[in-house]
């Protein structure tokens, strides 16, 4: 069955979920919003790729492992609490500050230093959930390559189901007898 609806309803949907992630991370320190969710916003947009177009496709909008964002972004956030400790203050005080940019002054917080570390965590361990579930674990294509069309020799017994015994050489008696 072709799959060209759904692939184009994705191709469509995908930056505007990732607009309004970037969104709902922007204001999230002063309105509803910020790292926790904008992470859930985007980590739904790696998931509409990977039913659409495979367990591979969110590759594309993030080509990073999951796991050097889940440690990215633990980094960052135990970081920006650190920063407290090292001016004197309690872990995780945040501090304020503007910067003008283009003629506009923009406010900038290191609590958005720690919900991008949130986001990150949230992306991440997205990501590696669903390619944990798919299946692709992330290895070489080389390595996939090789093996393919050719089937492990089985281990004896395997695939037989034995209820109420123990293996063998651990000796006794079935636990149901």
């Amino acid at each position: 069955m072709d799959a060209f609806i759904p692939r184009m309803i994705a191709r469509l949907a995908t930056p505007l979920i990732l607009a309004l992630a970037l969104y709902l991370f922007l204001r999230g320190h002063h309105e509803p919003g910020g790292g926790f969710i904008a992470g859930l916003v985007a980590a739904s947009a790696l998931v509409l790729q990977a039913v659409v177009g495979g367990r591979s496709a969110g590759a594309k909008y993030i080509p990073v492992p999951g796991w050097v964002l889940i440690g990215l972004g633990l980094f960052c956030a135990a970081g920006t609490g650190l920063i407290g400790l090292v001016l004197g203050q309690p872990f995780l005080t945040h501090y304020f500050g503007t910067v003008l940019l283009g003629g506009v002054e923009v406010e900038l917080t290191t609590a958005q230093l720690f919900d991008l570390g949130v986001f990150l965590v949230v992306v991440g361990t997205t990501q590696s959930v669903i390619l944990n579930i798919s299946g692709d674990r992330g290895g070489d294509e080389e390595e996939d390559d090789a093996g393919a069309g050719r089937e492990a020799p089985a281990a004896p017994g395997a695939g037989e189901v034995r209820v109420g015994s123990r293996p063998e050489g651990e000796g006794g008696e079935p636990w149901n007898s």
